[in-house]
């Protein structure tokens, strides 16, 4: 469905991508002269992707006129009637974030989200930008990860929360406990051959998404997608170095969804398709 916010259609539209309803977009847009407001329920981020641009209009009854620079970040809250008239061509990614979502995070971090009026924002944000334009990454893969979409979106509803709330990111904290660990790599492990969510891996450990996330990277270095996609691929190499079961078998047998998905990120790991790594072995 056409979008009457923008002359234009997106170069890239990808959602939703979860039940929140998360929308990733990548824009070019025409000068705009425009007074539509936008009304939508969720949080509105635009990533500023393109050279200094002068940017008029409104948010939550607010004036705005300033010049977005990239890396710049735009947040419009839900239903906030935003209005937007640029002279240039606007480049941005664009990500439409549930509002429910930004509101856990919220209730998770202990912060209390300000009005409505005090939430637009125009400022440099690197986390949150490096998160939005991973979500666009990971939304143009023919079959997008669940796991890492899931857990990229946990973390810029968290930087949002943050940034209405007008609290610096959280300090560094300490790993998953000894048990709790054991129980999510033990899940992992059982679960190779069959998607996992992260609500799954955080309710094993009994945390909140939101802190299952940095208690596990502090844990193991890495995240639960990038984890769980390493195992994935040692699983492979065992079953390449051991056995003869054909490749294609494998690779459903690992938790890809095709031979060709798993030679891609098994090349990626080792350097070697899977034909090339089970003949060297």
């Amino acid at each position: 469905m056409a979008d009457p916010f923008f002359a234009a259609p997106p170069l890239f539209a990808a959602g939703p991508l979860s039940c929140d309803g998360l929308r990733v977009e990548a824009h070019r847009q025409p000068p705009r002269n425009s007074r539509a407001a936008c009304w939508s329920p969720a949080y509105i981020l635009h990533v500023h992707e393109g050279a200094d641009l002068r940017m008029r209009g409104t948010c939550c009854g607010d004036r705005l006129d300033e010049i977005f620079r990239r890396d710049g970040l735009f947040v419009a809250p839900p239903r906030s009637g935003t209005t937007l008239e640029w002279d240039g061509t606007y480049a941005f990614t664009r990500v439409r974030l549930g509002a429910t979502l930004v509101e856990r995070a919220a209730d998770d971090l202990n912060l209390r989200l300000a009005h409505a009026a005090a939430v637009a924002g125009r400022a440099f944000e690197p986390g949150a930008v490096h998160t939005a334009r991973a979500l666009l990454e990971a939304a143009r893969a023919p079959q997008p990860p669940a796991l890492l979409v899931d857990a990229l979106t946990t973390v810029l509803a968290s930087a949002v929360a943050r940034m209405i709330a007008g609290k610096p990111a959280p300090e560094r904290v300490r790993g998953l406990p000894r048990h709790a660990r054991n129980r999510v790599l033990a899940l992992i492990e059982d679960r190779l051959d069959v998607p996992i969510s992260l609500d799954e891996l955080a309710t094993a450990a009994g945390l909140s998404r939101f802190h299952f996330l940095r208690c596990f990277r502090a844990s193991t270095g890495t995240t639960p997608h990038r984890y769980v996609l390493a195992r994935r691929v040692e699983r492979a190499r065992t079953l390449l170095r051991g056995t003869r079961i054909p490749i294609t078998e494998i690779a459903l047998h690992c938790g890809f969804a095709s031979a060709s998905h798993l030679a891609a990120q098994f090349r990626r790991s080792t350097g070697a398709t899977p034909s090339e790594y089970r003949a060297a072995h």
